[in-house]
């Protein structure tokens, strides 16, 4: 499952100026002549609920602060220069080679509704510029930072040094540059689990390593990225990725093999979670039950040949092992309760598919076969709006039959956009689910800025890989009704 949360506020401060630029589309970051740093604050409520459900397993969910860059190789085209404008030197240039650290915030800040460089202002009253909100000298009208800048230099590159060493630090994460047109993909993991035990969340702040801040260079070194308020699709998030596919094989069970036997527990048309975990039992043997997330369970079940009762000779009963037949047999799902009341046991039933058709032992290979995804939940070139949650299901059919069609447990989708040639990805490869008898994935508009969007699948099966190119294409629409001024 990968889930987003957009940023709540930016802001850029810059050594010795009292100027916000809260409102400005770019975070600018810059060594040299001139040190600035950003500022960064996201609301976790979301995620916390999703963890306090049980749905984000601390143990297998990682958070990552992903932001897009916005330079470019021409000096010409370098739309951060026009944000910092007549403050900067004239000898400034993009920034290559070099690490970027991300650190914690002592204190909560106001983003501020500045957008312009005072100094280039030409005349007074002009609203573009503000010295209202976070700047380097504060982090709120009134409220000054123990030292301007949040951190000196000395002081970062002491917790820097900590951090390196494995240390307690005020430093959560680094990331290193090459050629520096890369995007910002830092995992803020350990931070996120740390409000989540009851740390304060004031925010990130993140900076040039302090090496290069205290460079003393004369000319001015620097790299942009696009914040909470750029009007472009390439809006900042973090990325939540945990791993609890489902992966059912309640219509594709497979003697000889582990499968997982999956029960859903719905109130009302919702997933609800029981009181206690229920037990499962099939063939008198009752198998451990696990809660994955919100009212759903399973149980791994590895069934092998089966035990019959034949007779010697003398007519002494002997037993023996025979391999499984196609049948179907039961699952017991018992201690159902909710809210403090009992319900009946629920029995359920499977077919068991020889293990003969799963283990192919000889001297033949048997050709993969040619399934093609149909794609359904979204019709092609629909608009929705911003907050739409939709349930996407796919089938895999045999190419050029109607009929025919299988669960596939390693498919994936991707969610991108397109800008000319490029493809820009939203949402990496993540798993497709097998719930009953179908593949099936959400797509939650609320994680997604308004904008066309494309969906690939993604098969593998066998010795093969393929991509199905645009099996979806829908447009998401904004549905605001309120402008921060």
């Amino acid at each position: 499952m990968v889930t987003r949360t957009f940023l709540s506020k930016t802001n850029t401060i810059v050594n010795g100026s009292k100027d916000n630029f809260g409102l400005n589309p770019i975070l600018v970051l810059s060594y040299g002549a001139i040190n600035s740093r950003g500022l960064i604050w996201f609301d976790i409520d979301n995620i916390k609920k999703k963890v306090e459900a049980g749905d984000f397993p601390r143990e297998t969910t990682r958070h990552y602060l992903k932001m897009s860059n916005c330079g470019s190789w021409d000096p010409s085209k370098f739309m951060e220069k026009k944000e910092i404008g007549k403050h900067f030197s004239d000898e400034e240039r993009r920034a290559a080679s070099f690490d970027l650290i991300l650190f914690r915030l002592p204190r909560m800040f106001d983003a501020g509704v500045g957008f312009d460089n005072s100094l280039d202002v030409w005349f007074v009253g002009y609203n573009s510029a503000s010295q209202d909100g976070s700047t380097w000298f504060e982090s709120m009208n009134g409220l000054k930072w123990d030292t301007p800048g949040v951190y000196s230099p000395q002081e970062l590159w002491d917790e820097y040094e900590k951090w390196a060493n494995g240390e307690k630090s005020i430093v959560v994460g680094r990331q290193h540059f090459d050629y520096g047109n890369e995007n910002l993909n830092i995992d803020i993991t350990d931070y996120v689990n740390s409000v989540l035990d009851g740390a304060d969340n004031y925010g990130l702040g993140l900076a040039f390593s302090p090496k290069l801040e205290m460079s003393g260079e004369r000319h001015v070194s620097y790299i942009g990225f696009f914040n909470n308020n750029t009007n472009t699709f390439f809006e900042p998030c973090v990325e939540t990725r945990t791993s609890d596919t489902i992966n059912d094989s309640r219509y594709k069970f497979y003697a000889g093999k582990t499968n997982r036997l999956y029960f859903y527990a719905v109130l009302g048309g919702d997933f609800a979670d029981l009181d206690e975990l229920p037990t499962c039992e099939i063939e008198g043997v009752e198998y451990p039950v696990t809660r994955q997330r919100t009212g759903v369970y399973y149980a791994d079940v590895k069934l092998g040949k089966k035990k019959v009762t034949d007779y010697d000779d003398c007519g002494n009963p002997v037993d023996k092992y025979e391999p499984r037949k196609s049948s179907v047999l039961y699952d017991t799902w018992g201690n159902l309760k909710y809210n403090g009341e009992e319900l009946d046991d629920v029995e359920l039933e499977f077919e068991v598919i020889p293990s003969s058709e799963y283990f192919n032992f000889g001297s033949e290979i048997e050709s993969p076969k040619n399934l093609v995804p149909t794609v359904a939940g979204i019709n092609d070139d629909e608009k929705l709006y911003q907050g739409d949650k939709r349930e996407i299901d796919v089938v895999f059919r045999l190419q050029y039959s109607s009929d025919e069609y299988d669960l596939l447990d390693n498919a994936y989708y991707r969610i991108y956009v397109k800008d000319g040639q490029r493809e820009i990805d939203v949402i990496d490869w993540d798993a497709i689910n097998i719930v009953g008898r179908k593949n099936v994935f959400t797509i939650d508009t609320a994680e997604l800025v308004p904008y066309d969007y494309y969906v690939d699948i993604k098969t593998e099966f066998g010795r093969e890989k393929r991509i199905f190119k645009s099996r979806l294409h829908f447009k998401v629409v904004d549905n605001v009704t309120e402008i921060k001024r």
